[in-house]
C-alpha cells in the first residue's frame, strides 16, 4: 500500500509516508501480539482441568490416565464417551447408539479394549487379553480399527492413554513397540 502522495510529501517531508507505513505495521503487529497473549487457551486444550495437556500447543493431544478414561463411559445421561485403541483415545460420543450403555460396543467405552476388536469377546475380561497371544493377522485388524477412528469424520482423537502402550511422557512403551515390530515382520514376509 502506498500512502505517500504529493500533498502528503509537502506536509510530512519526502520520508513521512514511509515512516507512517512502518508505524501502522508495527501497531498492527503489537495489537496482534497483545490479543494473542490475552486470549486464554481453552480449558480442555491446556489441562486446566488437571489433565496435563500442553498449553504451548493447543492442538496437541494430551496424556490421559486410566482413571480419567474410565469416567468417559457414557453411563451418565448424555455423558461423553471415550474409547482407546492401542492406547490412542478417541471421543466417540457421536456414536452413542453403538457405544452407549446397553449397546453392543459399550465394552469399549471408558477403557482400552483393543483385543475385543478382533476376538469377538465383548466382555471386560476379553478387553484385558494380551495382544501377545493373538495371531499377527489379528494385530493387523486392530491397527485397521485404530486407523478407522483416526480418519473418522465424527470421532475425534483426544490423547494417549498412559499405561500399557504409552509411558508417562506420552512415548510408546515396549508393548507398543513389540506390537509394531510384529506387524513390520509380518509385512516383510508377505
Amino acid at each position: 500500500m502506498h500512502i505517500s502522495s504529493n500533498s502528503n510529501n509537502k506536509r510530512m517531508g519526502k520520508c513521512g509516508g514511509f515512516w507512517l507505513t512502518k508505524v501502522i505495521i508495527l501497531l498492527l503487529a503489537a495489537t496482534t501480539i497483545v490479543l494473542a497473549s490475552t486470549t486464554p487457551p481453552a480449558k480442555d486444550d491446556c489441562g486446566d482441568d488437571g489433565s496435563g495437556g500442553d498449553c504451548s500447543n493447543p492442538d496437541a493431544l494430551r496424556l490421559i490416565t486410566e482413571e480419567e478414561l474410565s469416567q468417559y463411559d457414557g453411563i451418565a445421561p448424555k455423558g461423553t464417551i471415550w474409547i482407546s485403541v492401542l492406547g490412542e483415545v478417541f471421543d466417540v460420543t457421536g456414536g452413542r447408539e453403538y457405544y452407549g450403555e446397553g449397546n453392543s460396543y459399550h465394552v469399549f467405552a471408558g477403557r482400552d479394549a483393543s483385543p475385543c476388536f478382533v476376538t469377538g469377546d465383548f466382555t471386560v475380561e476379553g478387553g484385558k487379553k494380551s495382544l501377545d497371544e493373538l495371531d499377527v493377522r489379528k494385530l493387523k485388524e486392530i491397527e485397521r480399527w485404530r486407523d478407522f477412528y483416526k480418519a473418522h469424520e465424527v470421532y475425534k482423537p483426544v490423547g494417549f492413554l498412559h499405561g500399557k502402550y504409552y509411558d508417562e511422557n506420552g512415548k510408546p512403551t515396549y508393548d507398543l513397540d513389540l506390537f509394531n515390530q510384529r506387524l513390520a515382520t509380518f509385512r516383510k514376509k508377505k
